[in-house]
């Protein structure tokens, strides 16, 4: 397949931006062509694949090339169902027809690419319309023989129309829908390949060019986006791979440089490896549930292409923890892997506090961790300016995790809308941040929302597009939500500076929060200072932490245990705090349950606040420490500064933070060694 010009130019182009000067190598006598038809996946190594598979039965590689059914769209109500099947079938046999080079399995994936049909949506594209074009391509040799011409017409005829379908779901220009433009694109460029239908990958580079890379490298340059975070490694981010490998592929290798400078793919496996918890599950993040990524599909065919692209050993090691519950990602092992690396374990890599401190800048998300066995400590803490469906009003929580979950994100996806969804999950009030409760609230994205005093909720009328929040807040729409304004890594600690005033709209002058990380071997104490300036001080204000164990309050101290940890805390500001336990789901007096209750949901919030609020300045300040008794400390307050002193860990600590609402530069002295935090601290 050669490139048309206006493909060169678009590419030619294309690399020019990415590159800058290491383009040149890519000249007009050396550009890549594609071969006519790439047989996708397989390079020119079937006799390496016939090899790699010789040992194999039949039945082996049905379960190697088909897979699970769909059943989690189909659980959505967004799924054909049949056509799926039928498209994965065509890829099992296919699959087997390259491997046999029998003539019955090549009839067989025709027969079953001619059932598919074109009812299908953009959530189906990639289902379908990927193993429907790579059973066309791995049995284009036998469609193609003389004598088969009616074959080969009905296959090309069925694809293109497949395509088609694809082609016309959903809207398509820069960010205006990039669901659509995730689960179309590695389809598309899949059919277009193998039909050299130019006009297909021409839709395919756009989406890829346009939405799922410019959006990637804008907003996630370190790892992802609001979306992304959201689903994780679903989404757009198997497509983004999908895309890239498939270039890889059909360029013979000359992707290679692109694939390995661009920011996505090369953050992609550290942020995947510093995301899960030291039990190998997900952490609790938006929409995320925290399932198990052993049996996570998705994500091990993510990490496959990138692992063997980048000869990554800490891939490998992620890799090695990953099961393939369903067979699903056999057959691309066979397809992708060439010289494996040797797994190399995180422990020899992030050796210090600051190693093991990671700052995902574009998702407004810290991750600290004190190592990466089953019984260590892992916190995380976001804040970001990221408000789509998938996200919850959540800018300044954190979660805490060791042996177990001790500070939570509350509630269940139960279903997109459902009244648990509009009401809790996805509200402030199901996170470890703050509330301001103004009773004239009433911007919400449903009708009939219940006021839980949170943060501004995502509007559809108010943030539409995911173009604001890459190029800029729009004129007139002002929809910002928290930011991490400063971070700083120590050997003794990890310092964020969290800007939070725009998630609260007009009822508040400011809010920050300033989060303090000091590890100690497997365990963790954690400093949090919250200043609140309120327009109206008659606004309560209230410092939330969920659970999912067991409570004990004594005055200004609280447990939180959960199997063999616990959290201990104490509030030090203000010294007469009134520490409430609500119930689970609990918004002003009412409950709002989940349909279906998942694991972690929580057993209820402690609520900390004043006993009276005189003031529009607020403060909180609160000590957090995992399995170990919180540190005897001092609290002085002046005027302009409050000073917290203790020790921990053998170490002397002086903690000084400005007050509202000039904050004077705060700063942290460990062993008598002063350390600036920053302006605004």
């Amino acid at each position: 397949m050669t490139i048309k010009s206006r493909t060169f130019s678009f590419f030619l182009t294309f690399f020019i931006f990415l590159f800058s000067t290491q383009v040149f190598a890519l000249n007009v006598a050396g550009f890549p062509v594609y071969p006519k038809h790439p047989r996708i996946w397989f390079l020119q190594d079937d006799a390496g694949l016939q090899n790699a598979t010789r040992l194999l039965s039949v039945a082996e590689v049905r379960q190697l090339a088909r897979g699970p059914n769909s059943n989690y769209f189909r659980n959505l109500g967004v799924t054909s169902g049949g056509n799926t099947n039928h498209a994965r079938n065509a890829r099992v046999h296919a699959f087997r027809h390259v491997v046999s080079g029998l003539e019955t399995d090549a009839r067989d994936a025709f027969l079953e690419l001619m059932n598919i049909g074109t009812n299908f949506n953009q959530y189906e594209a990639v289902d379908i319309v990927v193993p429907a074009a790579c059973a066309y391509d791995w049995i284009y040799g036998w469609l193609v023989k003389p004598g088969n011409e009616v074959y080969f017409a009905s296959a090309t005829g069925k694809l293109r129309s497949i395509g088609r379908v694809a082609m016309g779901l959903g809207d398509h220009g820069p960010f205006s829908n990039i669901t659509a433009a995730a689960y179309r694109g590695g389809g598309l460029l899949h059919a277009g390949m193998a039909l050299d239908d130019q006009e297909m990958i021409d839709m395919a580079y756009a989406h890829y060019r346009e939405e799922l890379l410019r959006t990637a490298n804008r907003v996630g340059i370190d790892g992802g986006w609001g979306e992304g975070l959201a689903y994780m490694n679903e989404l757009y981010s198997k497509n983004m791979i999908l895309t890239a490998e498939l270039l890889f592929t059909a360029t013979e290798g000359r992707l290679d440089l692109y694939i390995s400078t661009n920011p996505f793919f090369e953050k992609y496996i550290p942020f995947t490896l510093f995301a899960i918890r030291p039990d190998f599950s997900y952490p609790r993040w938006s929409d995320i549930e925290n399932f198990s990524p052993q049996y996570s599909h998705d994500l091990r065919e993510n990490l496959l292409p990138l692992t063997f692209r980048f000869g990554s050993g800490l891939g490998q090691y992620l890799l090695s923890r990953l099961k393939d519950n369903y067979g699903y990602q056999s057959m691309y092992e066979v397809l992708w892997k060439r010289d494996a690396p040797a797994a190399v374990r995180p422990e020899s890599v992030f050796v210090s506090n600051p190693e093991r401190s990671a700052l995902f800048r574009g998702l407004g998300l810290a991750i600290m961790r004190t190592g990466f066995s089953p019984d260590d400590t892992y916190v995380s803490f976001k804040a970001s300016h990221w408000l789509s469906s998938h996200v919850h009003a959540d800018a300044g929580h954190f979660e805490i995790f060791k042996n177990g979950p001790l500070a939570i994100d509350s509630g269940s996806y139960d279903e997109w809308g459902s009244k648990h969804m509009r009401n809790y999950y996805a509200r402030t009030v199901a996170h470890n941040t703050l509330t301001i409760y103004d009773p004239n609230e009433t911007s919400f994205n449903f009708s009939g929302q219940v006021n839980d005093g949170g943060q501004r909720y995502w509007n559809r009328n108010v943030f539409d597009t995911f173009q604001e929040g890459v190029e800029g807040t729009a004129p007139g729409k002002p929809f910002r939500g928290g930011s991490i304004q400063n971070y700083v890594t120590h050997a003794n600690f990890t310092y964020i500076n969290a800007d939070l005033t725009g998630a609260y709209g007009r009822k508040v002058s400011e809010v920050g929060r300033q989060f303090f990380y000091f590890p100690n071997k497997k365990d963790a104490l954690i400093v949090i200072v919250d200043r609140i300036l309120v327009k109206d001080r008659r606004l309560p204000v209230s410092f939330l932490l969920h659970f999912d164990g067991d409570l004990t309050l004594s005055g200004n101290d609280f447990g939180l245990k959960n199997g063999h940890s616990t959290l201990y805390g104490r509030v030090m500001f203000p010294k007469k705090a009134v520490l409430m336990r609500r119930g689970a789901y609990e918004v002003n007096g009412r409950h709002y349950p989940p349909r279906v209750e998942l694991p972690e949901s929580g057993k209820g919030r402690l609520e900390i606040s004043y006993p009276l609020q005189e003031s529009n300045s607020v403060y909180f300040v609160t000590l957090l420490s995992v399995d170990q008794q919180v540190p005897a400390a001092s609290l002085s307050d002046s005027a302009d500064a409050m000073i917290l002193e203790f020790t921990y860990a053998g170490m002397p600590i002086q903690i000084t933070t400005g007050k509202l609402p000039q904050p004077s530069a705060g700063h942290i002295s460990i062993n008598g060694k002063r350390i600036f935090l920053g302006a605004g601290s």
